[in-house]
């Protein structure tokens, strides 16, 4: 009786052990940036939305993980680049704030034709609404960003001013 105990021990341990080393890797870090990182999981999640509407079930095997990869590098491409803009955006002491987050939705609502109408698009796209206003306040931080950057490389002097001003009379 205890020769088979141990017997069963050992089986259930090497089926652990054997199932350990099959395991994908779904915690690999695939990109650093400033102190954030994105996991692959992570990197996948994202992606899920965009697999399943690119992804038809009459692809091979290797074209689907041709397009994965595409989408893969698309979405990790635009992770860092997000991630840069809020690292300048914080030098620069940048914020979005609620009330102007707000202002920027009512237009867009306006334009889409009400929050249902963005919220049924949404859903179609794999998109929750609060990612949404999460997408919207990054656009609008970008914005800001680029507003300081241009302005800090538009030198206009008083001058030249002077000039265009009695050219245009």
């Amino acid at each position: 009786m205890e020769v088979r105990k141990v017997f069963l021990f050992l089986i259930f341990f090497l089926i652990l052990y054997a199932y350990s080393f099959s395991s994908e890797t779904i915690n690999k870090v695939v990109a650093v940036v400033g102190d954030e990182f994105l996991t692959l999981y992570e990197l996948d999640e994202i992606c899920k939305p965009y697999f399943e509407r690119f992804i038809r079930p009459e692809l091979s095997i290797e074209e689907k993980e041709k397009i994965k990869d595409q989408i893969r590098k698309q979405i990790l491409k635009g992770w860092i680049e997000e991630s840069l803009l809020k690292i300048e955006a914080k030098k620069y002491g940048l914020t979005v704030s609620d009330e102007e987050l707000g202002k920027f939705l009512t237009a867009e609502l306006e334009s889409i034709g009400g929050e249902e109408k963005l919220k049924e698009y949404l859903k179609k796209q794999g998109i929750s609404y609060e990612e949404y206003k999460e997408k919207l306040r990054d656009r609008i931080l970008k914005y800001k960003l680029v507003q300081i950057q241009v302005k800090g490389k538009v030198l206009v002097t008083e001058e030249e001013l002077k000039k265009a001003y009695e050219e245009a009379i």
